[in-house]
């Protein structure tokens, strides 16, 4: 997910039979969002505060001081010290990780778009250089397989 389809995300978007995040408005247009089990945890665990938390139009990550969208600046550097990250990684750095670690593991650039919400395949083949090692770990497994016959 970008920054701010997190800030801006409402309950209304959230589909949990589904496990999917339903986004009505990002860079790119609607889309939906299968989301792991993990982040549906996290997700599932948030303290309801009365019962017009989990309205619609609700955020699901609302400021606890002005009730809009949450600043991600403070938490971010917590748990950027937290995790040992490098104090030059942004928030979108982990967008980068996530699509770099995606394709090393095998999925192909437009699964990785479709994950990302790219609309173009363009944008999605900065990925691209991730996939040598990928493609010849393959290879390596074909040419093991072929053996073993």
């Amino acid at each position: 997910l970008r920054l701010g389809e997190v800030r801006d995300l409402t309950w209304g978007e959230v589909d949990q039979t589904n496990k999917t995040l339903r986004l009505k408005d990002t860079k790119t247009g609607k889309r939906a969002v299968p989301i792991n089990d993990e982040a549906y945890q996290i997700i599932d665990a948030l303290p309801t505060n009365g019962p017009a938390a989990r309205e619609a139009s609700s955020l699901v990550f609302p400021s606890l001081r002005t009730g809009g969208p949450m600043s991600l600046t403070r938490p971010w550097y917590a748990i950027r010290e937290a995790a040992e990250i490098s104090d030059d990684a942004t928030i979108h750095t982990l967008r980068h990780t996530f699509a770099s670690f995606a394709v090393m593991g095998g999925l192909s650039l437009p699964q990785v778009g479709a994950l990302l919400g790219h609309k173009s395949t363009q944008t999605t083949l900065r990925y691209a250089d991730h996939m040598t090692e990928t493609v010849r770990r393959f290879s390596q497994q074909v040419s093991t397989d072929l053996k073993k016959r």
